[in-house]
């Protein structure tokens, strides 16, 4: 499959002199910009000065690609009340992606499965009119409306397979990095509450549960890069950030994330078997549970005696909320006062106030019978190309790693609150991007690519690439 480059200031340059005149003055302005930022002590400035020429040569990468890499640290990177760095990053991506779509004339229309899940959220959003606290609603609302229209617009923008690559590795880096600096504050007696590792950064902490299931898609992707690895540098590099990203989420003690590792590795099995090259990794994270601290054994023993830290307490309750609300649910963001109405139900009081701690309930509670079968359907059709795929001795290991994730994630959703966190979109848009090549490399018989098939660091390649077509002055073709 012939490719042409995609980056628009190498088409500006093929516009002759001119281009490399507008080129070059460009550059001059943005290299006094940089020298003055500096010597103002302004480093950020001057950082935002550097992405401007690498954003010009990478939208794709450098939009959705730092938008994957920052997930892992939403919870402690504030810029404001209310408003995290991922989410500035992620408006910014898609804003890239629409007006780089217009411009090249990449989009296109999106899947089925948007559809289904725009009627979701729709009926979500609808729900707000017979909400029990309508400010509640209201609050969560741009929330979810933000991650759709990021969804929509990521899936409706025909993507280069190296971009999609580049995105992938730098969500695996994210992962890595969080996962390596949780475990440095760990080792430090730096923990959150309970002595579980967790992002803690002065003031502000991540909850564990929620950093192990920001974990669970990295540490799928690492996986599958490990097995389509045809060096032993890459092979070695993914080993080891699967290692630290395995090693982190087992140090959350998060008992919700060890059951969707498990959904992970499940999956793994089911497409693959047995095979030789899953022995290894499969043989690390096993071998990883013998070094954890004894706290890890006794908070899943205390698992249930306490009935899972009162989730069963807070589950009993949902049952007489769905009585009442079952049909057109409670609200959007509402099942707090709706909880708050049944709380006396409970076998042991927990309190007020209460999160669902499960996804499935919350939908149910919140938006009821219909907004559940809206939401089955809607991941039922991001699942429904897959069929189509027979098993295979050589599967495409990038699309079963990104199925995997979003098995884990499903998983953890029986005891987290992820539905509308961002890394749980992100799965969704992976997926939904990577089928319709997967489907065409199906029917033409060609064997897909591993994830790791970049031959260099994901910046490094498309500068080479955009050298040479400055060197020859010809249109340049890459065979994917």
């Amino acid at each position: 499959m012939a490719i042409s480059v995609p980056y628009p200031i190498v088409r500006m340059l093929r516009w002759g002199d001119t281009g490399q005149i507008i080129f070059a003055a460009a550059a001059s302005i943005l290299a006094a910009a940089i020298s003055v930022a500096i010597a103002l002590q302004e480093f950020a400035l001057a950082a935002v000065i550097v992405c401007v020429p690498l954003l010009l040569l990478m939208p794709v990468q450098l939009s959705l690609g730092v938008f994957a890499f920052t997930l892992p640290f939403d919870s402690i990177l504030l810029i404001g009340r209310g408003v995290t760095l991922a989410w500035l990053v992620g408006a910014a991506a898609g804003a890239i992606l629409l007006v780089y779509g217009i411009m090249a004339k990449r989009l296109q229309k999106p899947p089925r499965a948007a559809l289904w899940l725009g009627i979701f959220v729709l009926w979500t959003c609808a729900s707000l009119v017979w909400s029990l606290d309508p400010a509640m609603s209201m609050e969560r609302l741009p929330s979810v409306l933000s991650l759709y229209g990021l969804y929509v617009v990521a899936i409706s923008f025909r993507i280069h397979p190296e971009e999609r690559r580049a995105v992938v590795l730098l969500a695996i880096a994210g992962g890595s990095v969080a996962a390596c600096y949780a475990i440095r504050e760990f080792s430090q007696g730096t923990a959150w509450v309970g002595s579980r590792a967790s992002l803690v950064v002065g003031g502000l902490e991540a909850n564990p549960n929620d950093f192990a299931s920001s974990l669970l898609l990295p540490l799928s992707l690492a996986l599958g890069a490990f097995l389509t690895a045809r060096t032993f540098l890459k092979a070695a590099a993914m080993l080891a950030a699967l290692a630290v990203v395995a090693l982190c989420i087992f140090l959350t003690m998060s008992r919700g994330s060890l059951f969707a590792l498990g959904a992970v590795l499940l999956t793994y099995l089911y497409r693959v078997g047995m095979h030789k090259r899953i022995l290894l990794p499969f043989s690390l994270l096993v071998t990883t549970v013998f070094f954890l601290p004894s706290q890890f054994f006794r908070r899943l023993y205390e698992g249930v005696s306490s009935r899972a830290q009162g989730r069963f307490d807070i589950w009993d309750v949902s049952i007489q909320i769905v009585k009442r609300y079952g049909l057109f649910g409670a609200g959007l963001e509402n099942f707090h006062a709706a909880y708050n109405q049944f709380a006396g139900y409970a076998p042991i009081f927990r309190g007020f106030d209460r999160d669902p701690h499960n996804i499935y309930i919350q939908i149910f509670v919140e938006t009821g019978i219909v907004g559940l079968v809206l939401f089955g359907v809607a991941i039922w059709s991001q699942f429904r190309p897959l069929r189509s795929f027979p098993k295979q001795q050589s599967p495409n290991y990038q699309l079963l790693a990104i199925e995997a994730g979003c098995w884990g994630l499903l998983a953890h959703g029986l005891a987290a609150n992820l539905l509308w966190r961002k890394y749980f979109w992100l799965a969704w848009i992976l997926l939904a991007i990577t089928v319709p090549e997967t489907t065409q490399e199906h029917r033409s018989g060609t064997q897909p690519d591993g994830i790791c098939e970049l031959e260099a660091m994901p910046f490094a390649e498309p500068l080479r690439r955009s050298s040479t077509i400055l060197a020859t002055g010809r249109r340049q073709h890459f065979i994917d």
